[in-house]
């Protein structure tokens, strides 16, 4: 049965409980419990997610707590806090940019899955393919998952060039036939020298190259 209207909503103390939880604990060994504790429980708590979750205001109180915190660089927690603060905003790829050069999260394959995930979503496919190829190098774990979303992707991009290719061999021929059409339709005064024509519209050359993976300061983070 659904909870009538305005009875108390059990959760709300349970809310409660994760806040005093917070205010007891000290940042140095709060990640885990109660902070990804207390996150666990809002995204079971609150499945269709929405504005009673809060989980986005959760997050963004959680991740800059632990900013400073070099031992949790490395931390599969931690990333999985910066992921998710990622898939919860509007341009996740900002988010990417910064743990790349602090080196967060780069021995872990999840950390370039979720990066080359969000570069080929907004098509920026080179980038993407850099992004995998730079968690390759960097051997990261589990580097057999990395290695087959890598081939994955490398299929899809495959697909995607023979696609386009079909799609350039059939255009000039389209095109032709358009143009003999347009002719057989201009009257000899039209196609007498000198005489004005309506201007084509020329062929878009598909946008700029998408930007490559930034290079860091510094150097990369090992081979």
């Amino acid at each position: 049965a659904e909870r009538p209207p305005d009875a108390p909503d059990p959760r709300d103390q349970k809310r409660e409980e994760f806040e005093e939880r917070l205010k007891r604990a000290s940042n140095s060994n709060s990640l885990h419990d109660p902070w990804w504790e207390y996150i666990k429980w809002t995204q079971e708590a609150y499945p269709k997610g929405g504005n009673d979750a809060k989980l986005l205001e959760l997050v963004e109180r959680c991740a800059p707590q632990f900013k400073d915190e070099e031992h949790y660089f490395d931390d599969i927690i931690y990333l999985r806090v910066r992921i998710l603060y990622a898939d919860l905003i509007r341009d996740a790829e900002q988010i990417f940019n910064y743990l790349y050069n602090r080196h967060i999260g780069e021995t872990h394959c999840l950390f370039w899955l979720s990066w080359a995930a969000v570069l080929e979503a907004k098509r920026k496919f080179t980038a993407a393919d850099q992004a995998y190829t730079r968690g390759l190098q960097m051997r990261a774990e589990p580097l057999g998952r990395l290695k087959k979303a890598h081939d994955g992707f490398q299929l899809r991009m495959m697909k995607h060039g023979m696609k386009e290719a079909k799609e350039k061999a059939a255009a000039p021929a389209s095109g032709a036939t358009k143009e003999r059409q347009a002719l057989n339709k201009m009257s000899k005064k039209q196609a007498a020298p000198g005489a004005k024509r309506p201007l084509g519209q020329a062929a878009s050359s598909g946008g700029a190259m998408p930007p490559t993976v930034p290079v860091r300061a510094g150097g990369g983070g090992g081979g």
